[in-house]
């Protein structure tokens, strides 16, 4: 998360070492809820892997974009997790200071291209769908693989009535 008082956007930034300044990556116009760093890009092993997400965009860096961290627009635009600011520095805040997670994401262990996304379209109502996306390409196309996964998870199973399922994490195996 950026800095209003140092002037300093919401970004990724690159540390060389503990005395260098951090460089500016790639500005996230917000914040980013989840991340993955390193991983494995075309059967071999890739420390620059950076795989993010906020509420509508895919960050995603690899050997395979030459160490550039591109963004691509997710299938579906999700809820923000709700915070709670502080009111007063040095204040207590009694409970949750946000509403947890409303994004999933999951990237393949044998292959960075491979990110699975799934979240939450509201958290001030149950309206609107749940699905989980994955993509095969970093994020130049997604592909809608929910099926049926709301009757699989037997959320509904012998109720009268049923509420929402909630995808909160996400596996991807190799």
């Amino acid at each position: 998360r950026g800095s209003r008082s140092r002037g300093t956007p919401s970004a990724f930034y690159t540390v060389a070492n503990a005395s260098a300044p951090p460089t500016l990556d790639v500005v996230t116009n917000g914040d980013v809820f989840l991340f993955v760093a390193g991983g494995t890009t075309a059967g071999k092993s890739d420390a620059s892997v950076l795989v993010g997400i906020n509420n509508s965009a895919l960050f995603h860096r690899s050997a395979v974009s030459a160490g550039r961290l591109t963004t691509s627009r997710l299938p579906a635009t999700f809820a923000k997790p709700v915070e709670f600011g502080f009111w007063a520095p040095n204040s207590y805040i009694l409970g949750p200071v946000s509403h947890k997670r409303t994004v999933s994401l999951a990237v393949d262990p044998s292959d960075s291209a491979v990110v699975a996304v799934s979240g939450w379209s509201s958290v001030a109502t149950n309206e609107g769908s749940e699905s989980v996306h994955v993509t095969f390409d970093a994020g130049k196309t997604w592909v809608d693989v929910t099926a049926n996964l709301p009757t699989a998870t037997g959320v509904c199973t012998n109720r009268e009535r049923c509420g929402k399922w909630r995808p909160s994490a996400l596996l991807l195996l190799p």
